[in-house]
């Protein structure tokens, strides 16, 4: 009946505005209307949108009054103009701060001086009409919306109905399509006249029940965004450099940089600054000089900034706010090396986390991993970082990009750097590049003659394009609905404990982690039997233990044929909920885990007798070929 009544609707009317109002104008149920809908849209029959807007406080005052630029161009005289101390007091601070910027990008006025003119003798308010539109109800062209919604005029309105029109397949009556070429069909001939239901390859599947790697983490595992992007740049000669430095001065972060220090980037709402230890001491006193001069006066053809350096402020200490810090340190050390040998060209590059004070947004963390590179070099020019940007990028499966002119107090040319992302439908900034200034590189050491390129780019975003993220909240935070997760890793650990044929100071651990509700310890025995059976060890025994995080817990061991007894291979159980409750996660669910040897499982399956003979100095050579760890590559 609902769909009857919709597609009779419209056979006769362009839309159906609201399905609420609609359902209760047909006496129909609205969650039958809705479901309908959906059916509908899904064969074209019908378009259907569930955005509404409604003016925000600032959106309802310009649809009185007017926008900011109009009421700002109709307060200038349209002859000889106003001064613009008198046009600020007129209109107020911030409608003439925001009535300039928009004016002067419409190219109304002209700013020039200190006389505000008129560049044109009428203006239409535009942005009244859409705002007056959508008060009333009207459709308004999605740029337009964009643009409202970027100033903050319009928010989305909560709304749980659909508006309607006509689709690219509408018709007043649904057609019946056959879903499955028969026998019958074939025999008689009937297939030549019966149309088919389309197959809809945008269909999802059901989903499968595996393990699997958050996609930043695990940098040793193939399938990570991160070991990808460091195995580009050592395909593309790179060496890496060391950032184990979360803590920098403000020297090192700005100042050598040629950031001056009356950026707003160094201002407090930007950068965390640190209160214990609140200063640096270790500072190269002679490159501290030549940087405080190069600020105050200039040098190497630059008139500097002018102002007077403080040394106080440069010695601030705060959570870095990008590796280029530390890129500065690495052009450094070479321009000092430089002294004692020839220059050699150098390839640089880091992954690792930098701090933002920023507010949490779909694109925007506080915490974030920042991917920087840096080529050395003579003659390098800005088509040389192109190149570089888009083969580093076609590696990485990201052929889409765009480069747009940004400016960067430290690099001359300057380009931010965009790649297109599906499920916005736009381009998103992914990092920002440039040529570093003589007035950066020159104060090291560097040869006059040598130029550097270098982009700093985001990990977390190009992990949102390759991967279909719509919100980066959803790579690190809690608001994601919780979901069952397997999780494992290999890895090394250290234990000070005596060497002996089955116990090692340093061996290999393999941790196993499942998190979902109704976890028993019958699941934990049941996996554990599915993962060594897997292996190839069925022989396996259980013994209750103690661990001061699971409980219960349980001590695994399987049978040594060479020792002719059992071994422990490891230890498992289920964390605690004083364990897990702190973390938040919800009340009921449950977590087994458990922690094996590597090398004990292996001596069981290649008939070691010995822990040592996997790695120390007795074992045979003519074995390192075949031992096992070698070939597990770790």
């Amino acid at each position: 009946m609902a769909e009857e009544a919709i597609l009779g609707y419209l056979a006769n009317n362009e839309v159906i505005g609201d399905s609420g109002e609609f359902a209760a104008k047909h006496g129909l149920n609205h969650d039958e209307v809705v479901n309908v809908i959906k059916s509908l849209h899904g064969f074209r029959y019908v378009e259907a949108q569930r955005e509404s807007w409604v003016l925000t406080d600032e959106g309802k005052l310009y649809a009185d009054t007017g926008s900011p630029e109009a009421q700002l161009f109709l307060a200038i005289p349209p002859e000889g103009g106003i001064p613009r101390e008198e046009l600020q007091i007129k209109l107020g601070p911030l409608l003439f701060k925001i009535g300039c910027a928009q004016a002067a990008k419409n190219r109304w006025v002209d700013m020039g001086g200190q006389q505000v003119t008129r560049r044109v003798q009428h203006v239409d308010d535009r942005v009244k009409d859409l705002l007056l539109k959508i008060k009333e109800g009207q459709v308004v062209d999605q740029d337009d919306i964009k643009a409202l919604k970027a100033r903050k005029l319009i928010v989305p309105q909560t709304w749980k109905g659909y508006s309607l029109k006509k689709g690219p397949d509408y018709a007043p009556q649904r057609k019946k399509f056959a879903a499955d070429l028969t026998r019958e069909m074939l025999q008689s001939g009937d297939w030549k006249n019966v149309e088919f239901k389309e197959y809809n390859f945008n269909a999802k599947g059901q989903p499968i029940e595996a393990g699997h790697l958050h996609p930043l983490n695990k940098a040793r595992i193939c399938s990570s965004v991160r070991h990808q992007l460091r195995m580009i740049f050592l395909q593309m000669g790179f060496e890496e450099m060391p950032t184990d430095r979360y803590v920098e001065s403000s020297f090192w972060n700005f100042d050598a940089l040629f950031q001056p220090q009356q950026h707003p980037a160094r201002d407090s709402h930007d950068t965390f600054y640190l209160k214990v230890p609140s200063t640096t001491k270790e500072l190269p006193e002679d490159y501290v000089e030549r940087v405080k001069c190069v600020h105050e006066s200039g040098g190497y053809g630059s008139r500097g900034y002018e102002y007077d350096w403080s040394r106080e402020e440069a010695n601030k200490n705060l959570l870095r706010t990008h590796t280029t810090a530390v890129s500065a340190r690495m052009l450094y050390n070479l321009a000092q090396d430089t002294l004692k040998k020839p220059f050699t060209p150098k390839r640089y590059f880091s992954i690792d986390r930098v701090f933002r004070n920023e507010a949490v947004d779909r694109t925007h963390l506080a915490e974030f991993h920042q991917i920087e590179g840096v080529i050395c070099d003579r003659g390098l020019t800005l088509g040389d970082l192109i190149g570089v940007l888009h083969d580093f990028f076609s590696r990485l499966g990201m052929s889409k990009l765009r480069f747009k002119p940004a400016y960067n107090p430290y690099t001359e040319p300057s380009m931010e750097i965009f790649s297109y992302h599906e499920g916005f439908g736009k381009w998103v900034e992914v990092g920002n590049s440039g040529m570093f200034r003589p007035e950066m590189l020159l104060p090291m050491g560097l040869p006059e003659d040598v130029r550097v390129i270098a982009w700093g780019l985001s990990l977390e975003r190009p992990t949102m394009i390759l991967y279909g993220y719509n919100n980066i909240r959803d790579l690190f935070g809690h608001k994601k609905p919780f979901t069952p997760k397997r999780y494992f890793s290999i890895d090394r650990v250290f234990r000070n404990e005596a060497v002996d044929r089955t116990h090692l100071a340093e061996f290999h651990q393999i941790e196993g982690v499942i998190c979902d509700r109704g976890l028993t310890l019958g699941d934990l025995i049941g996996v554990l039997h599915d993962f060594f059976s897997r292996l190839g060890m069925s022989k396996l025994r259980f013994k209750p233990a103690y661990n001061p995080y699971t409980e219960p817990s349980m001590e695994i061991f399987s049978y040594h044929e060479g020792f002719g007894k059992w071994v422990e291979v490891g230890n498992s159980g289920m964390f605690r909920p004083e364990m897990l409750l702190p973390m938040g996660l919800p009340e009921d669910v449950r977590v087994i885990a458990w922690g094996l040897s590597l090398e004990r499982p292996t001596m069981i399956l290649y008939g070691y007798n010995n822990i040592r003979d996997l790695f120390g100095h007795k074992v045979d050579l003519g074995l390192i070929k075949t031992n096992p760890i070698c070939r597990l590559g770790l």
